[in-house]
């Protein structure tokens, strides 16, 4: 009997290949990237040297920046080719952390979190802020803070990123510096909650400026590059896409 045909792999959650964004005043070097492959379940790890912003790889990843050159695609599908109601659309798969401002300022923290999951899902506000209170007593709040951004701590903001982040079920997770003024214990937690949606299918790229971030608890090293020079490469054993 002939051999039963194979299935085609799945493309890459996130794929980036001979990409080239020029120099400008956040990026003096500008950035470059060969290659980069994260897949379904996979974690990718991103040093950048410090005065580098987290932000542009990430609106890099997640088609807010275009490159001059090369292709940044999503699920299989250059950001480029999108019409604006699919990239959006597109975007409301994917989680993210940012390192800068994250806070939409006239909303109340809960409102911020809950608006991406209300505009993208059916769920019901109660659930969904019953849910993302749950998350928060996880990583060692008492449920989400109260009031405005401006009201909230510091610290209790970035934890309340990482609620943001892990509400919804997404297919890639975009994290910038995500353990800023996190202590061990809440890192462990949010560590654990990170590979608990990684073994459903979540693709991390996790941009760090920071000390080593704890590495994947069950599911395998993580692919690690670096930047030097503007230019993102392998770094290390296990590094290669």
């Amino acid at each position: 009997m002939p051999d039963a045909p194979s299935t085609p792999a799945a493309p890459a959650r996130l794929s980036i290949r001979a990409a080239r964004v020029p120099a400008d005043a956040d990026l003096r070097r500008g950035l470059r990237c060969a290659a980069l492959d994260v897949r379904a379940g996979e974690e990718a790890r991103v040093e950048t040297p410090p005065g580098v912003p987290a932000a542009s790889l990430a609106d890099l990843a997640t088609g807010l920046l275009a490159p001059e050159e090369g292709t940044i695609a999503f699920d299989g599908r250059d950001w480029s080719s999108m019409p604006a109601d699919e990239s959006c659309a597109a975007r409301g798969r994917i989680a993210r952390v940012f390192s800068g401002t994250a806070w939409i300022s006239n909303l109340d923290v809960i409102e911020n979190i809950l608006l991406p999951a209300l505009h993208h899902t059916g769920r019901p506000a109660g659930e969904l802020r019953e849910a993302a209170d749950a998350l928060a007593r996880r990583f060692g709040l008492d449920g989400v803070p109260a009031g405005r951004p401006a009201w909230t701590d510091a610290h209790d903001l970035q934890v309340c990123q990482w609620v943001r982040a892990l509400l919804l079920p997404r297919d890639l997770a975009v994290l910038e510096d995500p353990l800023r003024y996190a202590a061990d214990g809440e890192a462990a937690a949010w560590r654990a909650a990170l590979d608990e949606a990684r073994a459903a299918g979540l693709a991390v790229l996790w941009i760090a400026t920071g000390p080593e971030p704890p590495g994947p608890a069950g599911g395998g090293a993580a692919r690690r590059y670096r930047m030097t020079g503007g230019t993102i490469e392998p770094a290390g054993e296990g590094a290669t896409s």
